[in-house]
Protein backbone atom coordinates (compact mmCIF):
# COMPACT_ATOMS: atom_id res chain seq x y z
CA UNK A 1 0.00 0.00 0.00
CA UNK A 2 2.77 2.44 0.95
CA UNK A 3 4.41 2.13 -2.48
CA UNK A 4 1.12 2.85 -4.18
CA UNK A 5 0.44 5.90 -2.01
CA UNK A 6 3.81 7.42 -2.96
CA UNK A 7 3.14 7.21 -6.68
CA UNK A 8 2.13 10.42 -8.41
CA UNK A 9 -1.45 10.85 -9.69
CA UNK A 10 -2.80 7.70 -8.06
CA UNK A 11 -6.10 6.89 -9.70
CA UNK A 12 -9.28 6.92 -7.65
CA UNK A 13 -10.06 3.46 -8.99
CA UNK A 14 -6.95 2.01 -7.36
CA UNK A 15 -7.68 3.74 -4.08
CA UNK A 16 -11.29 2.56 -4.15
CA UNK A 17 -10.09 -1.03 -4.54
CA UNK A 18 -8.14 -0.61 -1.29
CA UNK A 19 -11.20 0.82 0.47
CA UNK A 20 -13.59 -1.83 -0.81
CA UNK A 21 -11.17 -4.55 0.25
CA UNK A 22 -11.27 -3.18 3.80
CA UNK A 23 -15.08 -3.13 3.56
CA UNK A 24 -15.00 -6.87 2.87
CA UNK A 25 -15.24 -7.18 -0.92
CA UNK A 26 -12.72 -9.32 -2.79
CA UNK A 27 -10.89 -8.14 -5.92
CA UNK A 28 -13.55 -9.22 -8.41
CA UNK A 29 -16.38 -7.83 -6.28
CA UNK A 30 -14.51 -4.53 -5.89
CA UNK A 31 -14.19 -4.17 -9.66
CA UNK A 32 -17.91 -4.87 -10.08
CA UNK A 33 -18.72 -2.29 -7.42
CA UNK A 34 -16.54 0.32 -9.11
CA UNK A 35 -18.42 -0.42 -12.34
CA UNK A 36 -21.66 0.23 -10.47
CA UNK A 37 -20.55 3.76 -9.53
CA UNK A 38 -18.55 4.55 -12.68
CA UNK A 39 -20.99 7.28 -13.76
CA UNK A 40 -20.21 9.28 -10.62
CA UNK A 41 -16.47 8.59 -10.40
CA UNK A 42 -14.79 11.83 -9.37
CA UNK A 43 -12.30 13.50 -11.70
CA UNK A 44 -10.61 15.42 -8.90
CA UNK A 45 -7.37 14.13 -7.46
CA UNK A 46 -7.78 12.07 -4.33
CA UNK A 47 -4.45 11.45 -2.69
CA UNK A 48 -4.99 8.53 -0.32
CA UNK A 49 -7.42 5.75 0.65
CA UNK A 50 -8.97 7.77 3.50
CA UNK A 51 -9.93 10.53 1.05
CA UNK A 52 -11.34 7.83 -1.25
CA UNK A 53 -13.39 6.37 1.60
CA UNK A 54 -14.70 9.81 2.50
CA UNK A 55 -15.63 10.45 -1.14
CA UNK A 56 -17.34 7.04 -1.37
CA UNK A 57 -19.42 7.75 1.75
CA UNK A 58 -20.46 11.21 0.59
CA UNK A 59 -21.26 10.08 -2.94
CA UNK A 60 -23.36 7.04 -2.01
CA UNK A 61 -25.23 9.14 0.56
CA UNK A 62 -26.07 11.60 -2.20
CA UNK A 63 -27.00 9.17 -4.97
CA UNK A 64 -28.09 5.92 -3.26
CA UNK A 65 -29.73 6.85 0.05
CA UNK A 66 -33.52 6.95 0.13
CA UNK A 67 -35.18 10.27 1.05
CA UNK A 68 -35.69 11.00 4.77
CA UNK A 69 -39.00 9.78 6.17
CA UNK A 70 -39.46 7.11 3.47
CA UNK A 71 -39.48 3.47 4.61
CA UNK A 72 -37.84 0.71 2.57
CA UNK A 73 -41.20 -0.77 1.58
CA UNK A 74 -42.38 2.60 0.20
CA UNK A 75 -39.41 3.15 -2.14
CA UNK A 76 -39.96 3.18 -5.91
CA UNK A 77 -37.33 2.72 -8.62
CA UNK A 78 -36.64 5.71 -10.86
CA UNK A 79 -36.88 5.55 -14.65
CA UNK A 80 -33.07 5.64 -14.85
CA UNK A 81 -32.76 2.63 -12.57
CA UNK A 82 -35.42 0.72 -14.52
CA UNK A 83 -33.58 1.44 -17.77
CA UNK A 84 -30.51 -0.34 -16.37
CA UNK A 85 -32.38 -2.92 -14.30
CA UNK A 86 -30.72 -6.05 -15.72
CA UNK A 87 -27.20 -4.67 -15.34
CA UNK A 88 -27.87 -3.45 -11.81
CA UNK A 89 -29.37 -6.78 -10.70
CA UNK A 90 -26.45 -8.69 -12.19
CA UNK A 91 -23.93 -6.44 -10.42
CA UNK A 92 -25.77 -6.59 -7.09
CA UNK A 93 -25.69 -10.37 -7.33
CA UNK A 94 -21.94 -10.37 -8.00
CA UNK A 95 -21.18 -8.16 -4.99
CA UNK A 96 -23.33 -10.33 -2.68
CA UNK A 97 -26.26 -8.00 -2.11
CA UNK A 98 -28.86 -10.40 -3.57
CA UNK A 99 -27.69 -13.99 -3.02
CA UNK A 100 -28.29 -15.78 0.27
CA UNK A 101 -25.51 -15.76 2.82
CA UNK A 102 -25.11 -18.71 5.19
CA UNK A 103 -22.89 -19.14 8.26
CA UNK A 104 -19.50 -20.77 8.20
CA UNK A 105 -19.73 -22.08 11.77
CA UNK A 106 -22.09 -24.84 12.87
CA UNK A 107 -22.58 -23.72 16.47
CA UNK A 108 -23.47 -20.37 18.00
CA UNK A 109 -24.27 -19.32 21.53
CA UNK A 110 -26.68 -16.55 20.56
CA UNK A 111 -29.06 -15.88 17.69
CA UNK A 112 -30.04 -12.23 17.26
CA UNK A 113 -33.22 -12.21 15.20
CA UNK A 114 -33.63 -8.66 13.87
CA UNK A 115 -37.06 -7.08 13.87
CA UNK A 116 -38.70 -5.96 10.65
CA UNK A 117 -42.06 -5.91 8.89
CA UNK A 118 -44.28 -9.01 9.06
CA UNK A 119 -43.43 -10.48 5.64
CA UNK A 120 -39.70 -10.27 6.33
CA UNK A 121 -40.11 -11.71 9.84
CA UNK A 122 -41.72 -14.77 8.27
CA UNK A 123 -38.98 -14.97 5.65
CA UNK A 124 -36.22 -14.70 8.26
CA UNK A 125 -37.88 -17.31 10.46
CA UNK A 126 -38.12 -19.76 7.54
CA UNK A 127 -34.43 -19.17 6.88
CA UNK A 128 -33.54 -19.78 10.54
CA UNK A 129 -35.52 -23.02 10.53
CA UNK A 130 -33.73 -24.12 7.36
CA UNK A 131 -30.35 -23.48 8.99
CA UNK A 132 -31.36 -25.74 11.88
CA UNK A 133 -32.34 -28.50 9.45
CA UNK A 134 -28.90 -28.11 7.81
CA UNK A 135 -27.17 -28.75 11.13
CA UNK A 136 -26.53 -25.23 12.44
CA UNK A 137 -27.07 -25.13 16.21
CA UNK A 138 -27.62 -22.30 18.68
CA UNK A 139 -28.34 -22.10 22.39
CA UNK A 140 -30.56 -19.03 22.69
CA UNK A 141 -32.76 -17.05 20.30
CA UNK A 142 -33.24 -13.36 21.05
CA UNK A 143 -36.10 -11.56 19.30
CA UNK A 144 -34.96 -7.97 18.84
CA UNK A 145 -38.27 -6.19 18.44
CA UNK A 146 -39.70 -2.81 19.29
CA UNK A 147 -42.88 -0.93 20.11
CA UNK A 148 -43.23 0.20 16.48
CA UNK A 149 -46.90 0.20 15.50
CA UNK A 150 -47.74 -2.19 12.70
CA UNK A 151 -48.47 -0.72 9.27
CA UNK A 152 -52.03 -1.78 8.34
CA UNK A 153 -51.20 -1.44 4.64
CA UNK A 154 -48.59 -4.22 4.70
CA UNK A 155 -49.03 -6.00 8.05
CA UNK A 156 -51.80 -7.93 9.76
CA UNK A 157 -52.93 -5.79 12.67
CA UNK A 158 -55.28 -8.57 13.81
CA UNK A 159 -52.40 -10.65 15.20
CA UNK A 160 -50.73 -7.80 17.10
CA UNK A 161 -50.51 -4.05 17.45
CA UNK A 162 -46.73 -3.63 17.49
CA UNK A 163 -43.60 -5.24 16.08
CA UNK A 164 -42.54 -7.09 19.24
CA UNK A 165 -45.94 -8.70 19.74
CA UNK A 166 -46.15 -9.58 16.04
CA UNK A 167 -42.77 -11.32 16.16
CA UNK A 168 -43.74 -13.34 19.24
CA UNK A 169 -47.04 -14.32 17.63
CA UNK A 170 -45.35 -15.59 14.46
CA UNK A 171 -42.74 -17.55 16.43
CA UNK A 172 -45.44 -19.13 18.60
CA UNK A 173 -47.31 -20.09 15.45
CA UNK A 174 -44.23 -21.85 14.04
CA UNK A 175 -42.95 -23.44 17.24
CA UNK A 176 -45.56 -26.20 17.30
CA UNK A 177 -44.08 -27.60 14.07
CA UNK A 178 -40.43 -27.32 15.10
CA UNK A 179 -38.20 -30.37 15.66
CA UNK A 180 -37.92 -31.29 19.34
CA UNK A 181 -34.35 -30.00 19.57
CA UNK A 182 -35.29 -26.58 18.24
CA UNK A 183 -38.32 -26.39 20.55
CA UNK A 184 -35.96 -26.64 23.52
CA UNK A 185 -33.96 -23.55 22.48
CA UNK A 186 -34.99 -20.65 24.76
CA UNK A 187 -36.83 -17.86 22.96
CA UNK A 188 -36.14 -14.49 24.62
CA UNK A 189 -37.91 -11.26 23.55
CA UNK A 190 -35.80 -8.11 23.88
CA UNK A 191 -38.02 -5.09 23.50
CA UNK A 192 -36.76 -1.62 22.51
CA UNK A 193 -39.02 1.35 23.24
CA UNK A 194 -39.82 4.15 20.85
CA UNK A 195 -37.39 7.05 21.02
CA UNK A 196 -37.67 10.81 20.92
CA UNK A 197 -36.75 12.26 17.57
CA UNK A 198 -36.78 15.72 16.09
CA UNK A 199 -39.19 18.16 17.77
CA UNK A 200 -39.63 15.52 20.52
CA UNK A 201 -41.72 13.32 18.26
CA UNK A 202 -41.71 9.61 18.90
CA UNK A 203 -39.94 7.59 16.22
CA UNK A 204 -39.30 3.90 15.78
CA UNK A 205 -35.98 2.43 16.92
CA UNK A 206 -33.49 1.41 14.24
CA UNK A 207 -31.28 -1.67 14.09
CA UNK A 208 -28.52 -0.07 16.13
CA UNK A 209 -30.99 0.72 18.92
CA UNK A 210 -32.19 -2.88 19.17
CA UNK A 211 -28.64 -4.28 19.06
CA UNK A 212 -27.56 -1.88 21.79
CA UNK A 213 -30.55 -2.91 23.95
CA UNK A 214 -29.36 -6.52 23.65
CA UNK A 215 -25.77 -5.55 24.42
CA UNK A 216 -26.93 -3.92 27.66
CA UNK A 217 -27.91 -7.40 28.88
CA UNK A 218 -24.14 -7.86 29.40
CA UNK A 219 -24.04 -11.47 28.28
CA UNK A 220 -20.67 -13.21 28.13
CA UNK A 221 -18.89 -12.89 24.76
CA UNK A 222 -19.55 -15.90 22.55
CA UNK A 223 -20.31 -16.65 18.88
CA UNK A 224 -23.29 -14.62 17.63
CA UNK A 225 -25.48 -15.40 14.61
CA UNK A 226 -27.45 -12.42 13.32
CA UNK A 227 -30.52 -13.19 11.20
CA UNK A 228 -31.25 -10.64 8.49
CA UNK A 229 -32.14 -10.94 4.81
CA UNK A 230 -30.87 -9.52 1.57
CA UNK A 231 -30.13 -6.86 0.51
CA UNK A 232 -29.52 -5.79 4.14
CA UNK A 233 -27.02 -8.42 5.35
CA UNK A 234 -23.84 -6.35 4.86
CA UNK A 235 -25.42 -3.24 6.36
CA UNK A 236 -26.74 -5.09 9.40
CA UNK A 237 -23.40 -6.82 9.92
CA UNK A 238 -21.66 -3.44 9.97
CA UNK A 239 -24.16 -2.14 12.53
CA UNK A 240 -23.58 -5.10 14.83
CA UNK A 241 -19.79 -4.89 14.50
CA UNK A 242 -19.92 -1.21 15.44
CA UNK A 243 -21.68 -2.00 18.72
CA UNK A 244 -20.37 -5.35 19.91
CA UNK A 245 -16.75 -5.58 21.09
CA UNK A 246 -14.33 -7.77 19.15
CA UNK A 247 -14.66 -10.46 21.83
CA UNK A 248 -17.99 -11.37 20.21
CA UNK A 249 -17.51 -13.45 17.08
CA UNK A 250 -20.27 -12.35 14.71
CA UNK A 251 -21.70 -13.78 11.51
CA UNK A 252 -24.65 -12.09 9.81
CA UNK A 253 -26.69 -14.18 7.40
CA UNK A 254 -29.89 -14.04 5.44
CA UNK A 255 -32.02 -15.40 2.66
CA UNK A 256 -31.70 -14.15 -0.91
CA UNK A 257 -33.53 -11.00 -1.90
CA UNK A 258 -37.18 -11.20 -2.84
CA UNK A 259 -37.78 -11.20 -6.61
CA UNK A 260 -39.98 -8.12 -6.15
CA UNK A 261 -37.15 -6.23 -4.44
CA UNK A 262 -36.80 -2.65 -5.58
CA UNK A 263 -33.25 -1.94 -6.77
CA UNK A 264 -33.40 1.36 -4.91
CA UNK A 265 -33.67 -0.60 -1.66
CA UNK A 266 -30.41 -2.41 -2.40
CA UNK A 267 -28.68 0.85 -3.30
CA UNK A 268 -29.96 2.37 -0.07
CA UNK A 269 -28.51 -0.58 1.88
CA UNK A 270 -25.15 -0.01 0.16
CA UNK A 271 -25.16 3.64 1.23
CA UNK A 272 -26.00 2.69 4.81
CA UNK A 273 -23.39 -0.09 4.85
CA UNK A 274 -20.65 2.34 3.82
CA UNK A 275 -21.84 5.06 6.19
CA UNK A 276 -21.96 2.74 9.20
CA UNK A 277 -18.60 1.16 8.29
CA UNK A 278 -16.87 4.52 7.83
CA UNK A 279 -15.34 4.98 11.33
CA UNK A 280 -14.01 1.41 11.55
CA UNK A 281 -12.58 1.36 8.02
CA UNK A 282 -11.12 4.86 8.35
CA UNK A 283 -9.27 3.79 11.50
CA UNK A 284 -7.89 0.70 9.72
CA UNK A 285 -6.79 2.68 6.67
CA UNK A 286 -5.04 5.29 8.81
CA UNK A 287 -3.16 2.58 10.67
CA UNK A 288 -2.00 1.16 7.32
CA UNK A 289 -0.73 4.57 6.25
CA UNK A 290 1.40 5.04 9.36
Amino acid sequence: MDKLIKKKNVKLRELLEMVLNELGLNEDESLEFIGLIRFIISKKKIKNPVDALRWLKTTTQEYFLRPPGIDRWDVEDSKLILQHKNYLLETLEKIRFIREIKPSLKHFKYVLFLGTVEEEVRNRLNFLEELWKEGVRFEQIFLLGSQRSLDPLIENTKIASNEMEMMKSIFNEHQVLWPEGLKKVPLIPVNTNMKLGEYERLQKPDTSDTIYTWFLLELAPAPVLVISNQPCVHYHHAVVKNILPNEYYVETVGDKANKQMKISVALDCIARWIYVSFPRVKKKLLSNLN
